[in-house]
């Protein structure tokens, strides 16, 4: 039921920080939620996303999709457990101000060359391609986890399924561990989700 429609995961975390924004669904659509799971540290967890049905929505018809999940510093570090482990339900990821615990505990900064192969083989041994998901990592220039997100994005970078297209990263000029650069880094996101391609 769930395969063309818009699937928002991580939007309650959001949410939570930036008041201003808020869901809403115009009277005829409605939303859901769909339940799916995912794994950190080698333990499952069941988690929810939110699901937009369009206004008159009708299950056997086609819809425009975007599959989005993002997190902010923590919210981030289960982003790229999410890339690694649940490729099949999305195929965009902004993680921001995180790195990869895959391997280890701020594994970006201390294993950055190992924590990027692994990602890389969790794609690949998914037989996802290149051209499969997008990733637009972002964080703060002043903010202490660049340290450990920036030799992971860089080590990425380095690997056959990562490239400047599908791996995007932007550093927030001046931008801390703070709310104004949580905003910041959502509108530059926005604007490379939604423009044409």
């Amino acid at each position: 039921m769930y395969e063309k429609i818009w699937i928002l995961l991580g939007a309650v975390v959001v949410l939570l920080f930036i008041p201003q924004m808020k869901v809403y669904a115009a009277k005829s659509s409605r939303i859901e939620t769909v339940d799916y799971t995912t794994i950190y540290q080698g333990k499952t967890y069941h988690k929810q996303a939110y699901v937009y049905l369009p206004e008159n929505y009708n299950k056997n018809q086609n819809y425009n999709i975007l599959y989005l999940t993002h997190g902010y510093s923590m919210g981030a570090i289960t982003t790229w457990f999410v890339l690694e482990y649940d490729l099949k339900y999305f195929s965009e990821f902004v993680p921001m101000a995180g790195d990869s615990w895959t391997v280890e505990n701020d594994g970006g900064g201390i294993a950055p060359k190992v924590t990027a192969q692994k990602l890389a083989k969790a794609i690949t041994k998914q037989e996802y391609k290149e051209n499969d998901f997008s990733i637009y990592a972002s964080v703060g220039s002043d903010d202490g986890t660049r340290f450990s997100m920036s030799p992971q994005i860089k080590s990425m970078w380095k690997l056959a399924i990562f490239n400047q297209d599908n791996l995007q990263y932007w550093l927030d000029k001046g931008g801390n561990h703070d709310m104004a650069s949580v905003i910041k880094q959502l509108i530059h996101a926005e604007k490379q989700l939604f423009k044409e391609r």
